[in-house]
């Protein structure tokens, strides 16, 4: 936008520029769309007629805030969507896969198993050895 107007000396002059706030395409937006817009300076040209001499001036730039969507909808949505969908496969899975025992069978299986076995030999083990000890005990206090 450009602007030519005369101005007389020792005057002021004050410019504002309205705009309108709304919502821009999804694609419009920059990659930091919080951030808010750039506006450039603007560029004040000030031409003295006697010497034909160029003064520029350049103002601050602007960052204008617009209202911006809720990027994160649609990561919120596919994050849900995996949730429901991993905890429905793994119920599924489950009740395709494994077996189902009774508690007695249950007992019965784990009584029998390798781990359970060598439990029960060192338990004996162990056993028998205090055994040993309270036998020696007692023949030494025989004496």
């Amino acid at each position: 936008m450009e602007l030519i107007m005369e101005v007389p000396a020792k005057s002021t002059l004050a410019i504002s520029y309205d705009f309108d706030k709304s919502l821009l395409l999804y694609r419009e937006y920059p990659p930091d769309a919080n951030h808010g817009f750039d506006v450039e300076p603007a560029v004040i040209s000030v031409f003295d007629k006697d010497s034909e001499k160029v003064y520029e001036f350049r103002t601050t730039s602007l960052l204008l805030t617009l209202p911006t969507p809720d990027f994160s909808m649609p990561y919120n949505v596919i994050i849900m969507t995996c949730t429901v969908l991993s905890m429905v496969f793994g119920t599924i899975f489950n009740l395709l896969i494994k077996k189902v025992v009774t508690e007695e069978e249950f007992e019965e299986i784990a009584a029998n198993t390798k781990l359970a076995k060598l439990k029960r030999g060192i338990k004996s083990t162990i056993q028998q050895l205090k055994g040993q000890k309270q036998a020696n005990i007692q023949t030494q206090t025989k004496q």
